[in-house]
């Protein structure tokens, strides 16, 4: 066999070598795509599910019938008699046997000073309040809602709950639940009132104490390409700031500064 002949079959082997790992290579890269975007998608929860009253014959045939259970009252001050009694539901078959759709979970905690921060996770389908000092009850939302994370805050005189969840079926896919854009709603315990902030194309995706002020932090992910799922990795997300005051929202950064940044990236 001649020199030239070896080097040829060399040559041969090393492109066979780099085409085998190229292929290789985008088979794995492939196979991560995959599992980042499995595990970024929203999942729809294994609690609640709410179908939305309609003429449609498309409803989940195992959404039949469905009890209101609630869970033990939750005293939000250990210095005032006032419990937050949260309110799920179980979903019971043909044959009659009940089984639990909600779960409860505890999130963060701080404290300090006059600022209280505390938040549970789970699944409800709405939230009674007794304030046992004054012999009141009340509901907190009147409309059909399914909530998956709330607070209790308190910063000075302020005392307020703080909810994230949903009460339209935006996908339509009948049902209500995680996979809809989550509104944040700002209930006022003092003055008994309810205020709903909704966002187009956008989802609330947590609140967080914003420690040392009178303001708690919202963080919201935009929907950019308007196919009613967001995806944190692949779409952008703001931080708001809720006046606990006055129950106003107001980005954190400036539109004059997002925009110089934006452009500082795009160079």
């Amino acid at each position: 066999m001649s020199k030239l002949q070896r080097y040829n079959q060399k040559l041969l082997a090393i492109i066979g070598t780099v085409l085998l790992l190229f292929a290789l290579f985008g088979v794995i890269a492939g196979i991560v795509v995959v599992i980042i975007e499995a595990f970024d998608k929203p999942s729809t929860p294994d609690g609640i599910q709410v179908n939305i009253n309609d003429s449609s014959h498309n409803r989940p045939a195992d959404l039949i019938r469905h009890q209101i259970s609630f869970k033990e009252p939750i005293q939000l001050d250990t210095a005032e008699a006032i419990y937050l009694s949260p309110v799920g539901q179980v979903k019971i078959s043909e044959d009659e046997k009940s089984r639990n759709s909600s779960f409860w979970g505890s999130g963060s905690s701080y404290e300090s000073g006059k600022y209280k921060f505390n938040s549970y996770y789970g699944f409800y389908n709405n939230f009674v309040l007794n304030d046992f000092s004054k012999n009141t009850s009340h509901q907190i939302f009147k409309e059909k809602v399914v909530i998956s994370h709330w607070a209790h805050v308190k910063i000075k005189e302020e005392d307020i709950l703080l909810f994230r969840g949903v009460s339209s079926d935006q996908n339509n896919d009948h049902l209500l639940n995680d996979e809809d854009y989550q509104s944040l709603y700002v209930y006022d315990i003092n003055k008994d009132g309810l205020q709903k902030f909704h966002f187009d194309n956008q989802t609330v995706l947590s609140f967080e104490p914003l420690k040392k002020t009178d303001f708690v932090m919202v963080k919201v992910g935009e929907d950019i390409n308007g196919d009613k799922v967001y995806f944190s990795n692949s779409e952008p997300q703001k931080t708001l700031i809720l006046n606990v005051h006055t129950k106003k929202l107001e980005e954190l950064i400036p539109d004059t500064m997002k925009e110089s940044i934006q452009k500082l990236i795009e160079q």
